[in-house]
């Protein structure tokens, strides 16, 4: 039996290695603030004051009511995958065990992105806006895309097209 290389652990029980590089947290804040800044435009402008107010209302709930936790650590030598609601255990993955990833975009709920660390064992993190995870994981393991790596075998393949396709006589 192959040994799991994604380690279910304690969080307690994780190697102290300081500060992670990368830490990404589950509500949008950026998103949130530019929303309150023009809604504040719309308003101060007189331009549409009505759904700058509302808005600022919208925008003011989420950042009130949207539950925020740690979705995912960046080391140097591993990440960290924590599970909402779940207070005790977590994902560890070392980089060098990522044999291939792909984000999954969501067409009605969350974008997805997916770890494969062995021929059976892939790991899902769930997102709403993975635009932090795909640059963490370009940082830190750009070659295993699988999107880069099938444009990498078609560019080397000695397929060409025929003469006839593309070219009007």
């Amino acid at each position: 039996m192959e040994e799991m290389r994604a380690k279910l652990c304690r969080i307690a029980d994780l190697p102290q290695s300081g500060k992670p590089v990368v830490s990404i947290n589950i509500k949008p804040y950026m998103s949130i603030v530019v929303c309150i800044l023009v809604g504040i435009l719309m308003i101060a402008a007189k331009f549409v004051w009505i759904v700058g107010a509302v808005l600022i209302v919208v925008a003011l709930l989420v950042l009130w009511k949207t539950p925020n936790y740690t979705l995912l650590e960046a080391y140097p030598d591993y990440f960290v995958v924590y599970t909402r609601g779940d207070e005790e255990l977590c994902q560890m993955v070392r980089w060098d065990e990522v044999q291939e990833w792909v984000f999954r975009q969501g067409k009605a709920g969350m974008d997805m992105l997916v770890v494969r660390v062995s021929e059976e064992e892939f790991v899902f993190i769930n997102a709403y806006s993975s635009t932090k995870l795909v640059h963490c994981f370009n940082k830190f393991v750009p070659d295993k895309e699988a999107h880069r790596q099938q444009q990498a075998k078609m560019k080397n393949s000695p397929f060409k097209w025929p003469e006839k396709w593309g070219r009007k006589k």
